[in-house]
């Protein structure tokens, strides 16, 4: 195997070994190629052979991506006498989709979830390059006959679904190639759904507008964020764009549907998507939300700038309070720069940084925001004046910002 795996390359000629791979992949979104995520080199033979490792830390730097796609590319040159060039760009999409989704699976380590997932993952791309076929899980089995673990679950399922859905829809097939080439999507695009084919072009029309904009208008149609693990942070979408990737990721279930409820409702919403048609749905929200003297943590979060710092998009709530929220600095832990969104809004030159931005500290007193009112204390924590928010259900039934800075409390 091992002579075969080097004399495979000599069918291509000198002159074509470059070729091969840019004939099928990319680092641009071009429909007919699958577009690299992680990757940023075309040649992954020469890659291989020139940089696998490095010489002075004697550490691997040719990565588990590559060498899954490479090994892909070997199957191809070993088997190419029956693989149209169409069927291989189909299947090294499928193989690059699976590859950049499966971050957490990509290892060959014996102590780590899953065990050694390499020789699971090595079966199941050949079976994808030379036939076609995605193995089942009943069929990926060890010498012991046991389960071998491979490719991210979520991201096979929609790869078995999306080879039927082109076989039924070739004339949608650019369309689902360029939505999946986005660069905050890489291969996954449950987000969308393929039911909301007629959307594609839409997701690339959206997120060429201001993504502040885009956050907020996501939230005018729902919950449009999702907890991370079982901690008390939440992820939102920002004008950082790995914010939307781990928004749109299918790894946890949490809020996920509802994300796609909203992003589907959002570009569905108008013909033309811009910065002015969110615009339109921004102001709207808002005007609806005062006109109804409803005013729900949304609300706040929309109408003022100071809740969206250009950060992760993360921000720690505490549990059936959305009124007490923070806007995180470090991406997972509270620090100096963080703040209680309200209270930035009242007044960031007093917020206390030895707490965390947790409260204002004006002329040595305390000022919070709480569930329904804002609370003054002095420095031992006695409680000196008391500003009640009038609510319904839970929900202010006023600007409690615009109440606080017509009766401020220091």
């Amino acid at each position: 195997f091992l002579e075969k795996a080097f004399d495979c390359w000599s069918q291509f000629g000198d002159s074509l070994k470059g070729n091969l791979f840019a004939k099928f992949i990319s680092i641009d979104s071009v429909p007919d190629k699958a577009k690299l995520a992680s990757i940023n080199v075309i040649d992954l033979l020469k890659d291989c052979l020139h940089n696998y490792y490095d010489a002075s830390t004697g550490k691997r730097k040719f990565t588990f991506p590559k060498f899954i796609l490479l090994y892909a590319f070997l199957q191809y040159a070993l088997n190419k006498g029956s693989i149209t060039d169409d069927q291989m760009r189909e299947r090294i999409r499928i193989v690059n989709n699976l590859v950049s989704n499966s971050s957490d699976e990509m290892n060959d380590s014996e102590s780590r979830d899953g065990g050694n997932r390499l020789p699971g993952i090595l079966k199941q791309t050949k079976s994808i390059i030379v036939e076609g076929v995605i193995l089942e899980d009943k069929v990926l089995l060890d010498g012991d006959n046991k389960k071998q673990n491979h490719f991210n679950s979520n991201q096979i399922e929609e790869e078995k679904e999306k080879m039927i859905w082109r076989k039924d829809n070739p004339d949608k097939v650019n369309s689902l190639n360029l939505l999946e080439n986005h660069d905050l999507l890489n291969g996954q695009i449950s987000i969308v759904g393929l039911e909301n084919h007629i959307l594609f072009d839409k997701f690339g029309e959206l997120f060429k507008c201001d993504k502040d904009k885009i956050s907020c208008a996501l939230l005018t149609f729902g919950d449009c964020y999702r907890r991370i693990g079982k901690s008390e942070i939440y992820q939102f979408g920002s004008t950082n764009s790995q914010s939307w990737k781990l928004l749109f990721q299918k790894r946890s279930a949490d809020g996920f549907e509802e994300i796609k409820y909203c992003l589907v409702q959002l570009l569905s919403s108008s013909v033309i998507l811009n910065n002015e048609s969110l615009d339109i749905l921004i102001n709207d929200y808002i005007e609806r939300c005062a006109l109804n003297s409803t005013y729900d943590w949304k609300y706040y979060f929309i109408k003022y700038q100071s809740f969206r710092p250009n950060r992760s998009g993360k921000y720690l709530i505490e549990p059936e309070n959305k009124y007490c929220m923070y806007a995180l600095w470090a991406p997972k832990r509270m620090s100096e720069n963080a703040f209680q969104t309200y209270l930035n809004e009242i007044d960031s030159s007093h917020l206390d940084r030895d707490n965390y931005g947790k409260r204002l500290l004006i002329n040595n007193q305390f000022v919070y925001c709480k569930k329904d009112s804002f609370v003054l204390k002095d420095l031992a924590g006695s409680v000196i004046n008391e500003l009640k928010i009038k609510q319904k259900n839970g929900i202010d039934q006023e600007d409690r910002i615009k109440k606080y800075l017509d009766n401020p409390l220091a």
